[in-house]
């Protein structure tokens, strides 16, 4: 589901980017990072789940679950349960030149948390459904700079979300 709202025409990561720039968030001297080639995750994406291969386009968003939720429970009760879960957000960056790529990353990253305060906002609670599985509460957002070597391509940062989640239907 954070894989669908990234790359929504409005409130995804490219549109965020937009923003920063009409919204004057971008200083001057700096240029808006590329629009984002790829954004794939460990749901949808065969390439993802097997792990350690490069995007096939970049730059890209990579998103995977840290810690999968634990539902406890009897089994054929109505309980509605939940847990933790935590997913990463990770930005592979297109840039051989350091400096840009810390730039881009920079702002990238930005806009991802931008994306996600709109993601987490009462507003969009229908978006944070999917198969009766809930993101009720975002308890944390940690970005910063990241440096993984996968494949020929350079993770540069990334972004941390953590969820209270529920299963409607245990």
């Amino acid at each position: 589901m954070i894989s669908t709202w990234m790359k929504d025409a409005t409130y995804g990561v490219n549109a965020q980017l937009d923003l920063l720039t009409s919204d004057g968030l971008i200083p001057v001297g700096d240029t808006q990072p590329p629009d984002l080639a790829t954004i794939a995750d460990s749901v949808d994406d065969r390439w993802v789940i097997r792990g350690n291969e490069e995007p096939p386009n970049k730059p890209a968003l990579v998103i995977t679950h840290d810690r999968v939720p634990q539902f406890g429970g009897e089994i054929g009760t109505d309980r509605r349960t939940n847990d933790l879960v935590q997913i990463s957000l990770r930005y592979f960056t297109i840039h051989g030149d350091e400096d840009q790529a810390v730039q881009d990353t920079a702002h990238t990253l930005r806009a991802i948390v931008r994306s996600l305060k709109v993601f987490n906002s009462n507003a969009q609670e229908d978006a944070r459904k999917l198969n009766q599985i809930v993101l009720k509460t975002c308890t944390q957002i940690l970005a910063g700079p990241w440096r993984e070597k996968v494949g020929n391509a350079l993770v540069s940062g990334a972004v941390v979300s953590s969820y209270d989640v529920i299963d409607l239907k245990p």
